[in-house]
């Protein structure tokens, strides 16, 4: 492979991360992510820019088919199939 094709950190063959310097995380960069994502197969990556003002600002999470069920908590929406109880 590449080393144009190569992730700055995998951690626990889980987590892809990438670091930028730069006044702003780009499309670009985000999609740079997603493409790590699909060559390693790991369902998470943070876009780290050490150039935005604030460090919350500087981090983008991006997903991969993201493993169903693990939602943060207050996040998941009940899916088609799942039916709704109804009040009596």
């Amino acid at each position: 492979m590449e080393r144009a094709y190569e992730a700055d950190f995998i951690v626990e063959l889980d987590v892809v991360v990438e670091l930028k310097a730069t006044s702003s995380i780009s499309a670009v960069d985000a999609r740079q992510v997603l493409t790590y994502l699909r060559f390693t197969g790991c369902p998470l990556g943070l876009l780290m820019n050490f150039g935005s003002l604030t460090l919350l600002e500087g981090i983008k999470r991006i997903v991969n088919n993201f493993p169903e069920g693990s939602d943060p908590p207050g996040t998941h929406e009940p899916h088609a199939h799942t039916t709704e109880r109804r009040s009596r």
